[in-house]
């Protein structure tokens, strides 16, 4: 059993230097809508595997320009355990895909059925990756 940890910017740095790291579990139970996490130019550079979880609130994940260079899975979770859907209209889906270059599997939460705006705006950003990755429902 884990102690919850506010995760802070300096924190995110610190395990975005490890040199090699290959997969990472990111966890929130309840996520700031204020808040953004951004994943920054050249970080984790050898981080094959990303996991995304956000317990309730509006996901707001950024990734940069040359981030995370070698990911090529990106699992996504949110609004666990929340009837509401994760998205307030269809332009809060700008999570910067298309700085993944090797992105090849995007797998979502079933929580994304629920809205056809948000299914749109996954489909037409993973359709517009270079790799054309493959999306997947859990």
């Amino acid at each position: 059993m884990g102690a919850d940890v506010r995760l802070l910017p300096e924190h995110l740095e610190k395990l975005a230097g490890l040199p090699s790291l290959r997969f990472l579990r990111l966890q929130f139970d309840v996520y700031e809508e204020q808040e953004k996490l951004i994943i920054s130019y050249g970080a984790f550079p050898c981080l094959t595997d990303l996991v995304f979880q956000c317990g309730l609130g509006q996901l707001r994940l950024k990734f940069q320009h040359r981030a995370m260079q070698k990911l090529q899975r990106l699992c996504i979770q949110f609004g666990v355990g929340s009837n509401s859907g994760p998205f307030e209209s269809i332009n809060n889906f700008d999570y910067g895909l298309k700085n993944l270059p090797s992105l090849r599997h995007v797998v979502l939460h079933r929580s994304v059925r629920n809205s056809p705006d948000a299914q749109y705006a996954i489909r037409k950003a993973i359709n517009s990756h270079p790799n054309h990755p493959v999306l997947s429902f859990v």
